[in-house]
């Protein structure tokens, strides 16, 4: 039995977050219970329970299965809601079974196999997911989009590179807080030119219509994208 805990102190600065992370272990199986918060706002808190078992298969290699119990998690002031599930792996292969979050109307589900081969396939489901929440989440700013995402995201072989394919709709798309309209959004990795190639079309009532193409290459540093706008509203160079 650990048990390991950060107190809480009258000079924490506003940023600071408490830990406290207590592991039990019976037989082969690790019971681990994290809880953390953060001592001023925004709200950020939460109480997991994860059950983890290790084995070994018949060729003596070493496997795992963790069992993630149902809890609440509070993230910049939402509150969050962690469904039961199950990933379980060894040195090739993880598999990932019903992990889903969801908050009100709101959710993210994944279920699949991260692996080496094509038919190893991880999916993706967002319904209605915030994306001015999301980005605000990950610290991520260098433009500021905003709307509602829906639609699926699927990758192949992830342990031996990137690929994969991506469709989703998003409601209400804004740019720089800026209405462009209802999105229809496909990306996908091209092997090929090593880039995730870009390609949407929003549109905002029974004329407005803007339509994206281009690519965004990591390994080259480069973005080049291609709008084509037809009555599109211009609120974001406000």
């Amino acid at each position: 039995h650990t048990h390991e805990e950060s107190e809480e102190k009258e000079d924490t600065p506003k940023n600071e977050t408490t830990v406290d992370l207590q592991n039990q272990i019976h037989n082969d199986t690790i019971h681990t219970n994290i809880k953390w918060k953060n001592l001023y706002t925004p709200i950020n808190n939460a109480d997991l329970n994860i059950d983890l078992a290790l084995d070994r298969n018949e060729q003596g290699e070493l496997e795992f299965k963790a069992h993630l119990h149902e809890a609440d998690i509070t993230q910049n002031d939402t509150l969050w809601h962690l469904s039961p599930s199950t990933i379980t792996g060894s040195n090739d292969h993880i598999t990932i079974d019903n992990f889903t979050i969801s908050s009100k109307h709101q959710y993210a589900k994944i279920n699949g196999k991260i692996g080496k081969t094509p038919a190893d396939t991880l999916n993706a489901t967002l319904r209605n997911v915030d994306l001015e929440y999301l980005f605000d989440m990950i610290n991520f700013h260098p433009v500021d989009l905003g709307g509602e995402a829906t639609g699926t995201i699927s990758a192949q072989s992830l342990l031996e590179g990137v690929r994969f394919n991506s469709n989703l709709n998003v409601k209400g798309l804004t740019f720089e807080h800026g209405l462009i309209g209802d999105l229809a959004f496909n990306g996908y990795w091209d092997e090929e030119q090593k880039a995730i190639i870009l390609k949407g079309d929003a549109r905002e009532g029974n004329e407005s219509r803007t339509i994206i193409d281009g690519f965004v290459s990591p390994q080259r540093d480069t973005l080049n994208i291609c709008v084509d706008a037809r009555e599109t509203r211009i609120d974001f160079l406000n």
